[in-house]
């Protein structure tokens, strides 16, 4: 897993054209990351949200999750909620550790379309799948080598190596 990402940096890419995808994704979580600071996003809220998931049948797995741990632990999801919001878009914006962002924004994604209550064989709300695909072309394509921080990154260690 780590060649996966560090060896990656080496190479030049030239996928330019994922460009408007990154920056979108980037630009949805980091909104997302501000719009929850700014409406002060809490334990409060988050147990608000998962009692209003809960009433929409999630993923019977998920489910006990959400009742259980998520629950108990609330005040630090909803820190991790927020922070991984922010520092996921603000990363896919640089291009900056792209691959890791990606994985992270999956993770993300992942819970909330569970949470919902889709799943891979029934989708209900197609809006997280749609992100968790275009997360995965960036991910494999290492999209931050074409033009973001990655690549600069990627060009110092070709000079020096």
């Amino acid at each position: 897993m780590r060649d996966f990402i560090f060896d990656s940096l080496l190479k030049e890419s030239y996928i330019f054209y994922l460009l408007p995808l990154r920056i979108y994704i980037g630009l949805t979580f980091l909104m997302q990351g501000i719009g929850l600071s700014r409406a002060g996003f809490n334990d409060i809220m988050l147990e608000e949200q998962l009692d209003r998931w809960l009433d929409r049948d999630p993923v019977e797995w998920y489910a006990a999750l959400m009742q259980g741990p998520f629950m108990e632990n609330s005040a630090l999801i909803a820190g991790l909620v927020i922070a991984g919001n922010l520092i996921v878009g603000a990363l896919l914006l640089l291009g900056l550790a792209t691959r890791p962002a990606c994985v992270v924004g999956i993770l993300m994604n992942l819970n909330f379309m569970f949470a919902k209550g889709s799943s891979f064989t029934s989708i209900s709300d197609p809006v997280d799948a749609i992100f968790i695909l275009i997360q995965l072309t960036l991910l494999f394509a290492g999209a931050g080598r074409s033009f973001g921080v990655d690549y600069w990154i990627g060009r110092k260690a070709r000079l020096l190596g």
